[in-house]
């Protein structure tokens, strides 16, 4: 049986898998009119294998440098900013991480 914060985990993976399925026609797309969907496509494309690691028990094998650089990487690709909060949190990590 899981347990709820690994059932949470699991959850949110899938739902990144999900939309990554949903948002692919939207990578790369130039097209004003969909700004927020580019950026999101972008951004669960970026963060689709982390989210096939945890679905398969392979979190080990997520580097979190590489993933945080594929985000900023995401962010520059669909030439959009995100959200203040993830700009933090992803700040905090690194600052964290590093120590």
């Amino acid at each position: 049986m899981m347990d709820t914060k690994t059932a949470t985990i699991k959850l949110l993976a899938q739902t990144v898998y999900e939309l990554r399925l949903l948002l692919a026609h939207h990578l790369g797309s130039k097209h004003k009119a969909d700004t927020a969907e580019i950026a999101s496509a972008h951004l669960v494309y970026a963060l689709h294998n982390e989210a096939l690691a945890i679905l398969e028990n392979r979190s080990e094998d997520i580097d979190l440098e590489h993933t945080l650089a594929k985000i900023q990487a995401a962010e520059h690709l669909s030439i959009s900013e995100y959200s203040p909060q993830l700009q933090h949190l992803i700040k905090e990590i690194r600052l964290n991480h590093t120590n």
